[in-house]
């Protein structure tokens, strides 16, 4: 897909710093009465936590489609809604048990959960296959560093560690060269299980390094990428990747085996699985502009953790805040009357917490006459503080590092708030920790706005009174200035 905003960073260098054009003043920035009331109907316990694919996430998908309507957004087609299939997989059982070799113990046994865990595909699992030793299970961009090189890990089970070539002595020349550079990529568990694939191997060992201290517990968690602790949950993937090729992993804690007791050596690899499909549906509302080959969309999540047992994950801050904050700004600009030079979207995406199949099921399923994206601006958590800004005055901006108009796009903005927020910008690339992740990866220039961790984050405890209306509000504004700015220096405009 082109994306305008490679040209729009070649033609806007002489930008004006102010937004004080055809646009400003003309559309007004949201008030706490914009998006308080949302916030606490989306946050509120009759929305059971929003998960994907539950009750409550359908609600707030109705809520979300019917707000739109009601402020009168254009449905982009035939509906406010862009369903999508996911699957959801969960391990039941699973075992790991060695063959005796040379003086080992035979039939030396784990035990699920303890002392390993399993990541894995659509089906189950019961194969029978010898080990072989494929280092960190990495590959350089140049390929100067292959793990697999000497490795001959095709139709066995490779013995993959955790972690980084080098990363016992980041001083070291093995760190230096590639080891960090693999880090800084990105490279990490779905790399190794790709290149595992790549040479041939059925399934994944993967080890805990040796210079890991943590607890095996919390290295699960990491593996697993668990949303919060004391969250059990299952592995999600989209349908259409049920019928993709699939290694799966068997994380196992360092204090259970040392690497040499798993070599040369056959292994039976077994797990039940219990996988069904379920809907998730991102939501999304149409303000027609002037040019409408051209586009800015307006994003936040609408999902969050749901309930486990009695306990209710309210998700104000994450995410009833940016999706009350798009509902917000959408109204505005409906309110206005004003049509923008280009068209506007405001989108509302669900399955974030899931890993970012809303947001990545757009991305990827753009038609070819689709407007050319000019900018994605991403609200995720914008209504509280983490516990060091104690003036609720601090605020991180993501954004690429080369983009040097956006960047001052969003000093400029932030300048004429009455008291402007300390900005933390920082670079998007090789980043995708929310959904601005699947449009950067696309060439998408992005925005993503972020209040900051707190202790409530991901708990039960990030509840409609806790947030910070006036802190809100302010980020709105700059938000609004940024769209503003951007519509108002677009070229040929």
């Amino acid at each position: 897909m082109t994306c305008r905003g490679t040209l729009l960073l070649c033609l806007l260098l002489g930008f004006s710093a102010s937004v004080s054009g055809q646009l400003s003043g003309k559309v007004a920035h949201p008030a706490r009465k914009d998006f308080l009331p949302r916030l606490e109907i989306l946050s509120d316990e009759s929305m059971q936590g929003r998960e994907t694919g539950t009750p409550g996430g359908r609600k707030a998908g109705d809520y979300m489609a019917a707000e739109m309507q009601r402020i009168g957004l254009e449905k982009p087609g035939d509906s406010y809604f862009q369903p999508f299939i996911l699957i959801r997989t969960e391990v039941k059982d699973a075992g790991i048990v060695f063959s005796q070799s040379r003086s080992r113990e035979k039939g030396k046994q784990l035990r699920f959960g303890r002392d390993f865990i399993v990541l894995p595909c659509a089906g189950n699992v019961n194969l029978a296959a010898e080990t072989a030793d494929a280092g960190f299970g990495l590959i350089s961009a140049d390929s100067a560093y292959n793990d697999f090189r000497e490795a001959d890990v095709r139709g066995k089970v490779a013995v993959l560690t955790g972690g980084y070539p080098g990363m016992a002595d980041t001083t070291g020349e093995l760190w230096q060269r590639y080891g960090k550079a693999l880090m800084e990529k990105g490279e990490g568990m779905a790399a190794k299980v790709r290149n595992a694939a790549n040479y041939g191997a059925l399934a994944v060992l993967l080890l805990q390094p040796a210079t890991d201290a943590e607890a095996p517990g919390k290295w699960f968690a990491e593996i697993r990428d668990d949303l919060a602790d004391n969250y059990s949950d299952g592995f999600y993937a989209f349908a259409s990747a049920a019928a993709e090729p699939c290694l799966p992993v068997f994380a196992v804690a360092s204090e259970s085996f040392r690497k040499d007791e798993l070599l040369e050596r056959s292994v039976t690899l077994t797990a039940t699985v219990e996988s069904g499909p379920f809907e998730a549906r991102n939501v999304t509302g149409l303000i027609r502009g002037a040019d409408t080959s051209g586009c800015i969309i307006i994003g936040g999540h609408y999902d969050h953790l749901g309930m486990r047992g009695n306990d209710i994950y309210y998700g104000a801050d994450d995410n009833a805040s940016g999706a009350s904050g798009v509902l917000a700004l959408a109204e505005k600009w409906a309110e206005s009357g004003v049509k923008p030079p280009v068209n506007l979207l405001f989108a509302s995406w669900d399955a974030e917490e899931k890993g970012l199949f809303g947001s990545t099921r757009f991305v990827n399923s753009l038609p070819n006459d689709f407007p050319e994206i000019i900018t994605y601006i991403n609200l995720d958590v914008i209504s509280r503080s983490e516990p060091a800004d104690t003036l609720g005055r601090m605020l991180s901006v993501g954004i690429r590092e080369s983009d040097s108009i956006r960047q001052r796009i969003v000093s400029d903005a932030n300048r004429l708030l009455e008291h402007p927020f300390t900005l933390e910008i920082w670079d998007v690339t090789g980043h995708s920790g929310s959904d601005y992740g699947p449009f950067a990866e696309a060439g998408i220039p992005v925005l993503t706005f972020f209040s900051g961790y707190h202790d409530d984050y991901h708990s039960p405890r990030d509840r409609f009174e806790r947030i910070d209306a006036g802190k809100m509000e302010a980020i709105l504004r700059l938000v609004n200035n940024c769209l503003i700015s951007l519509l108002e220096n677009l070229p040929g405009h």
